[in-house]
């Protein structure tokens, strides 16, 4: 679905908006989430939605988790 995994790297915030009351109603949401983090590393290219959090959302998110 293009709400989840825009064309453009940097996308608008009602895309994102799109993609996250989708997420919201989920019910694998936190599984979702969990999995993105598990496989992304730091410093890899982070790409669409999971779990309702944005790329940048889940880098900072992961980072916290480290401290």
């Amino acid at each position: 679905m293009v709400i989840f995994f825009p064309e453009e790297p940097i996308t608008t915030q009602r895309v994102w908006d799109q993609a996250r009351t989708f997420c919201n109603q989920c019910t694998v949401r936190q599984q979702c989430l969990d999995y993105a983090i598990n496989h992304e590393t730091l410093g890899f290219r982070r790409d669409g939605m999971f779990g309702g959090m944005t790329p940048k959302e889940r880098e900072r998110y992961a980072e916290s988790k480290k401290r």
